[in-house]
């Protein structure tokens, strides 16, 4: 009797065991199928921005990057053909002002069409595109622009660009990258090209007086930092005119 009982048993608990095991097993399978379902939803909602040329490194060796920033990926956002896009791998060509996503399937680089992308947000700055009119086509050119200030009187824009450079080092031919950065103010519907404080003031010239005051009483130096004593300047100019 009492082996039967434990025979009994011993099924018993076999069968529960399996029973888990077979759960357990559907479980994963389960998590498995919604993962791969979400991966490829996923792609296909992006599909249109992995469509591109792919991107061959430099054959000269350098110790620098053409990318703005960072030489890695980082994840930013891209509006293309109205569409936007989120949480995309992107890097930022500054020597050919291309706009660059890391391939889904791969570590490939796919170089984006210049001619879809309306804006995209890389290293927390949010480049747009301009397209020079006939008033502004000898001021700017048409590219990517990184806007640095939105106001309702004046928009601050840098045009960020890296030009290569041929150096001997050790013997030996390397590629170096020189970023060169230039500023644009939009006042009236017109780009003023800035560089210093001068040029800023002659935009600003019809608060002179108070645009003087404010640099002083703030101890804004122009050489330490240009890029964000402009920025402050439009900024402080905007709110003159609201």
């Amino acid at each position: 009797m009492r082996k039967c009982v434990l025979f009994i048993a011993i099924v018993c608990c076999h069968k529960a065991f399996a029973q888990k095991v077979v759960s357990d097993s559907a479980l994963r399978q389960s998590a498995y199928n919604n993962a791969v379902s979400q991966y490829f939803s996923a792609v296909t909602d992006k599909a249109l921005v992995y469509e591109g040329l792919e991107v061959l490194s430099y054959q000269i060796p350098s110790d620098m990057h053409p990318y703005f920033i960072a030489g890695e990926f980082t994840v930013g956002s891209v509006n293309s053909n109205g569409v936007q896009y989120n949480d995309l791998n992107l890097l930022y060509d500054l020597v050919n002002d291309k706009l660059i996503v890391k391939h889904y399937s791969s570590v490939l680089k796919v170089e984006q069409v210049s001619e879809k992308v309306d804006e995209f947000t890389i290293q927390g700055h949010h480049f747009v595109k301009l397209l020079p009119d006939s008033t502004s086509e000898s001021v700017i050119s048409a590219g990517f622009y990184d806007q640095l200030y939105k106001g309702k009187s004046v928009s601050l824009f840098a045009r960020r660009q890296k030009v290569t450079e041929e150096q001997i080092k050790d013997m030996q031919v390397v590629l170096r990258f020189n970023e060169r950065n230039r500023y644009f103010i939009k006042k009236n519907g017109q780009y003023f090209p800035v560089s210093d404080r001068k040029s800023v003031i002659r935009v600003m010239g019809d608060k002179k007086k108070e645009m003087d005051d404010f640099l002083r009483r703030n101890k804004i130096k122009f050489k330490k930092q240009p890029e964000e004593a402009i920025v402050r300047m439009a900024a402080y100019y905007d709110s003159l005119n609201r």
